[in-house]
């Protein structure tokens, strides 16, 4: 039988990080208009254009920012334009939401990246660690630091997507569902082969929970691993987000271009990436004190 469920339909196309961003911004909705239901049978594609800029307001009471509530927007649009394919709604309905406005202000950048000396500190303190636990605890992290891979990208990872001939892992469904081959460097390989000599060749997941059987390691462990070990080791908590950050910023750092970086974070554009650039005034200093034109500037 044809799911004709706008909202389910919706998030079942989205990736696992998407998903369960939709999710939670589906449910902050839900609780501006006091809805009780489960949000797949709410009828968020039959909220008016007068609800949707009331929901902005409201947002913005609370203190959202401009790149949240804009968020919000897009997912709700994303469900109404799915309601019209589904033949739930008319092409009117669908264009009254889709026509709300999105609102203008500063984005607040969130996060933070790790600077060269803590990545060092990290990695060196956790390779002295030589239990299982702490051999994957290693190998998780070198790869997210070497990487950039989202928390569900690693999570879904399996024996095979690693590829030793080509150095490469294969991430098969990306954010928006899209593949692509992230290489990896001599000293992130290592740390995964160690971590793989102790595994062992059985198939399934790269990256396994703690225990006998092959359990997949889940997106809250992974949480949880990272968040702990950066307190313990740095005495501040980086989350798996921020080695994301970190991998973008220390690349930017290094001097590769924009778009390269782009492709290897799996961003769909460049202005994207640019929102994880976590360089300093320093770098902007540097680049200053090293432009240069020659004879004319001597």
């Amino acid at each position: 039988m044809k799911n004709t469920n706008p909202v389910r339909v919706y998030l079942n196309r989205l990736a696992v990080s998407g998903r369960r961003s939709a999710i939670s911004q589906l449910n902050e909705v839900k609780k501006v208009f006091k809805w009780n239901e489960p949000i797949d049978s709410l009828p968020f594609h039959l909220l008016t254009y007068a609800q949707l800029e009331s929901l902005k307001l409201h947002f913005g009471e609370q203190g959202k920012s401009a790149r949240t509530i804009n968020h919000a927007l897009q997912i709700i649009k994303g469900v109404a334009d799915t309601a019209f394919k589904l033949d739930v709604i008319d092409h009117k309905a669908m264009m009254r939401i889709k026509l709300v406005p999105s609102i203008k202000g500063k984005v607040i950048e969130k996060g933070k990246a790790l600077t060269h000396a803590q990545a060092n500190l990290l990695l060196s303190s956790l390779s002295k660690i030589v239990s299982k636990v702490g051999v994957r605890n290693h190998a998780v992290i070198s790869i997210m630091l070497a990487t950039g891979l989202r928390r569900s990208e690693l999570c879904s990872l399996h024996l095979n997507n690693y590829c030793p001939e080509s150095h490469s892992i294969l991430i098969e469904k990306g954010k928006g569902s899209k593949s692509r081959q992230q290489f990896l460097p001599d000293w992130a390989e290592s740390v995964l082969d160690k971590w793989l000599s102790l595994r062992g060749n059985r198939k399934g997941p790269l990256f396994t929970k703690q225990g006998k059987g092959i359990q997949p390691l889940t997106s809250d462990a992974l949480y949880l691993i990272v968040t702990k070990k950066t307190k313990t080791i740095l005495g501040q908590v980086f989350t798996p987000h921020d080695l994301r950050r970190t991998f973008i910023t220390r690349l930017l750092n290094l001097n590769v271009d924009l778009l390269t970086v782009s492709k290897m974070a799996g961003h769909a554009n460049v202005t994207t990436t640019q929102l994880y650039d976590k360089r300093g005034i320093e770098t902007q200093r540097q680049a200053a004190l090293a432009l240069s034109y020659g004879a004319s500037s001597l």
